[in-house]
């Protein structure tokens, strides 16, 4: 589900991105509004990947798993159950969403409002 709001709100600010470019000026230079909606579908788009990242975590790729049909070895480690997988992709996924993105984001926008500020 979150994959899919994820794409959704990256149409959506696309086309949010282009009607206020097409409602500005044209200009030589890039616009700030241009920089922070750049941003914001960068952001979006690694979120979108890192989504992907935390789905192949949890299930892997189960066509290329059926697939490979590797003899089991008795002498071999253990290989983790669903349970570890999904307690692995839990701390992944809260690391990101709570350290992370915001950290990112604040840096962000304290260099975009500091160079508002410096230019005018």
């Amino acid at each position: 589900v979150r994959l899919q709001v994820s794409l959704t709100t990256l149409l959506v600010l696309y086309t949010l991105s282009v009607q206020v470019s097409s409602v500005l000026p044209p200009t030589a230079y890039i616009k700030m509004i241009d920089i922070w909606f750049f941003f914001c579908i960068t952001l979006l788009f690694f979120i979108i990947l890192f989504h992907v990242f935390i789905e192949y975590i949890d299930t892997g790729f189960p066509l290329l798993k059926s697939l490979k049909h590797a003899p089991v070895n008795p002498k071999s480690p253990m290989i983790p159950t669903e349970n570890v997988k999904a307690k692995k992709s839990e701390m992944v996924s809260i690391t990101v969403r709570i350290f992370v993105i915001p950290i990112i984001v604040i840096i962000f926008n304290i260099v975009f409002w500091s160079c508002i500020l410096l230019h005018n």
